[in-house]
């Protein structure tokens, strides 16, 4: 759903790390004032102040960015969260992986 959607809401959450990882945009909010909940990497993607003026206005600035703007303030810190290839995805590797073990069981299996 991170993938289809505007921007993604979380707070601590490995959900919202993997979006922005996948450079998708996010809004990673911390109202409980412990730094510990907050974004691993600054920007206008984390909000770690409980003020709703401010939620709404990085949330607008976030909805309303062009593509090209995002990714060039994003620059190198969603495949450094998260690498992430895109012409590789990790399901599409998993499901291989677990195919080659399954035939390998299988191939095993017919041998004994």
């Amino acid at each position: 759903m991170t993938d289809i959607s505007v921007v993604s809401l979380g707070m601590h959450s490995t959900l919202v790390r993997e979006a922005f990882g996948r450079g998708n945009r996010i809004l990673s909010c911390n109202f409980s004032e412990n730094p510990v909940y907050n974004f691993p990497v600054d920007g206008p993607w984390a909000l770690n102040e409980p003020n709703y003026e401010l939620f709404e206005r990085q949330l607008l600035n976030l909805l309303e960015m062009p593509d090209a703007d995002y990714a060039k303030v994003c620059g190198r810190w969603p495949k450094y969260l998260l690498g992430y290839e895109q012409q590789h995805p990790t399901d599409q590797f998993l499901k291989g992986l677990i195919a080659d073990a399954v035939k390998n069981q299988r191939a095993s299996s017919e041998s004994s």
